[in-house]
């Protein structure tokens, strides 16, 4: 009896899983021209990649810009100036152009001691990615910057947003 009932919850398991779909895509800064490199040389670009493909399928992985002023997307909590980005889903990226200056991102999800800054300068280009992590007590998402090359080979991987939403 007990083993049919440990079958029966292996059963379910698997079955959610595989009916829980994949997470979308969405950004909410206007997606720019992706022939050009920089669409306005008087911005910087912002590529955040996610490139894992099974690895949480389920979860998107929102993506905040931690002052106001920056990238476009709706404020996000009462006490906060973080703006949200958009949600990343598995083997997909963003990409939004900006303003040059400091680009203040969380490393870590939900940890703001773990800040950023990356110094954006007009015409250039620049590579995050994430990266989902599990515990034993939870799921985080880290974020890290990474170089030219490797941010141009893991973008042939991954498709763009599903969706763009305005303010």
């Amino acid at each position: 009896m007990r083993t049919i009932r440990a079958f029966e919850r292996i059963i379910f398991f698997v079955a959610t899983l595989l009916l829980a779909g994949c997470a979308s895509t969405i950004q909410y800064p206007p997606f720019p021209d992706q022939t050009k490199t920089v669409v306005d040389p008087a911005k910087a670009r912002i590529y955040l990649i996610r490139k894992e493909k099974f690895v949480g399928s389920a979860v998107g992985i929102k993506f905040f810009g931690a002052e106001p002023d920056v990238a476009t997307g709706p404020l996000v909590g009462s006490n906060t100036k973080s703006r949200l980005v958009g949600e990343v889903g598995p083997a997909s990226y963003l990409c939004w152009e900006q303003v040059p200056g400091p680009f203040i991102f969380a490393k870590i999800d939900d940890d703001p001691r773990t800040r950023e800054t990356l110094n954006l300068e007009a015409g250039k280009v620049y590579y995050l990615r994430l990266y989902l992590h599990s515990g034993w007590t939870r799921v985080t998402a880290r974020a890290e910057v990474i170089d030219a090359p490797e941010g141009q080979k893991l973008l042939k991987h991954c498709k763009p947003p599903n969706d763009y939403r305005k303010k």
